[in-house]
């Protein structure tokens, strides 16, 4: 005697033999704060594909980010010379407030100071016992600070001494699109309320916009890697720059976009441990691998949760690119929110 199975119910046996539909585990975690942070370069805001969790209603966060900068590097190419050597202080005040779960407002504006700094002897020692190459870094010229800028025999920038000063304030206003939860968009504003002559900002507005995605669709259905809790982000930027009147002579691009891609894993939920690629396109049309070139900085990040809305975080970001960015970054944050 023959059986005939309901077709519906033989298309759900060939379906759960065939298909292997398979949901992987995700979370979210914020993007980290990457600044390119040197000499030149730190007088520009770049509006970047920066990805926040929403928080309450009406609630307010505080963050205080700490950053130490350590650089060297000379260069001379088709008439344009570019000496650095020193290390920068920033201290970073943030405020942000969530408007409504869609709109969160941002403001930030840093105190900044270039000086000799302390770090290298630190930075010399450690090249030195694992043989990385020292790129210009010797033990008679540590925590010597020293800027030049020539182009075409003109003197444009000249530095020997300590400078410190308050940077430019940045206005932030970050957009989840309706129906796409996993999208970001950020726009930015930069008011000139910083120095040149401190080299503290570029006395210039800038502008930006930029998109960022976490978890993309084709991520949580995954099948590698599945039962694990894995964050993916990527996103790209574009921002109008204001040309400073100091570096005229030199060809500024006007436009310079910016790109992250970033991967987070979470060992426990209240600690997220992450890693991130950042670049931008150049700010000058020059050789000059520190204003002309595609930098490449590679961050790796532990992040911490803590108390009610308290988050505690290291960063420690480097060059991939050698010269293209500061040989390292040190960086802490701590934010609050209530």
């Amino acid at each position: 005697m023959k059986t005939y199975l309901p077709q519906s119910l033989l298309l759900v046996i060939i379906c759960s033999l065939s298909c292997n539909s398979i949901a992987g585990q995700t979370f979210e975690t914020d993007t980290i704060t990457v600044f390119n942070n040197g000499p030149i370069v730190n007088l520009f805001a770049f509006s970047r594909p920066d990805f926040y969790i929403p928080k309450p209603d009406k609630s307010s966060t505080i963050r205080a980010q700490y950053e130490l900068t350590n650089y060297i590097s000379s260069t001379s190419k088709n008439g344009d010379i570019f000496v650095i050597d020193g290390e920068t202080l920033t201290l970073r005040h943030s405020l942000s407030y969530q408007l409504n779960s869609q709109i969160q407002l941002g403001f930030s504006i840093p105190w900044i100071r270039h000086s000799g700094g302390v770090a290298d002897s630190f930075i010399y020692d450690f090249h030195d016992l694992l043989q990385l190459p020292q790129n210009g870094r010797k033990e008679n010229n540590e925590n010597d600070i020293r800027w030049r800028l020539v182009h075409e025999s003109q003197a444009l920038l000249s530095v020997d001494d300590n400078l410190s000063g308050w940077g430019d304030l940045s206005i932030t206003a970050q957009l989840i699109p309706q129906g796409r939860p996993s999208a970001r968009w950020s726009f930015m504003t930069k008011l000139p309320t910083g120095s040149f002559e401190k080299q503290t900002g570029s006395e210039k507005v800038d502008v930006g916009v930029s998109f960022s995605e976490m978890n993309p669709e084709w991520f949580t259905t995954r099948s590698l890697l599945s039962n694990i809790d894995l964050a993916f982000w990527y996103g790209a930027g574009i921002n109008y720059l204001g040309k400073i009147k100091q570096l005229q002579v030199m060809d500024q691009n006007p436009l310079v976009a910016t790109f992250r891609a970033g991967l987070g894993y979470a060992p426990f939920k209240h600690w997220h441990i992450k890693t991130q690629l950042d670049s931008q396109s150049p700010l000058f049309d020059t050789e000059i691998r520190e204003l002309g070139w595609f930098p490449f900085m590679i961050s790796f990040a532990t992040s911490h949760q803590f108390g009610s809305g308290s988050l505690l975080e290291f960063v420690i970001i480097e060059d991939l690119r050698p010269r293209s960015a500061p040989d390292v970054i040190f960086q802490a944050n701590f934010q609050q929110t209530f």
